[in-house]
């Protein structure tokens, strides 16, 4: 019988671990910015650390840059967010399926586009 192991990675595709994407993030309804820094990404999504803990299931806009591409006003919601140290880290599901999102296709190429940036600066294992 296999043992179940706690806090086990549930994702499908791995995220790329990179220093070289700069994050923003505004939580839903808010005027303020909060300068984040990327622990790891993929173009499903972004875990960040943060100041202050992000809500959980809350919807927010994420700025994205790294080198000369940049991404901005991308949806997402909060799936999870744990106190480390002095910070809290948080994982970001993007939400570029909303019904209201008309430039889908352009928002698609611009994350392929940086996943395969970091992918190509992420250091060899």
């Amino acid at each position: 019988m296999p043992t179940k192991r706690p806090n086990r990675d549930r994702r499908e595709l791995p995220r790329i671990r990179t220093d070289e994407i700069e994050v923003d993030v505004r939580p839903q309804g808010r005027l303020v910015r909060l300068r984040a820094q990327a622990v790891d990404f993929n173009r499903y999504g972004v875990a960040v650390l943060t100041d202050v803990p992000l809500k959980l299931q809350k919807t927010v806009y994420i700025s994205l840059r790294c080198g000369d591409l940049r991404l901005d006003n991308l949806a997402g919601v909060v799936h999870n967010c744990c106190p480390q140290e002095h910070s809290y880290r948080s994982g970001i599901q993007f939400r570029i399926h909303a019904e209201l999102k008309t430039d889908r296709p352009q928002v698609e190429a611009l994350l392929t586009s940086l996943d395969s940036s970091s992918t190509s600066k992420a250091p060899s294992a």
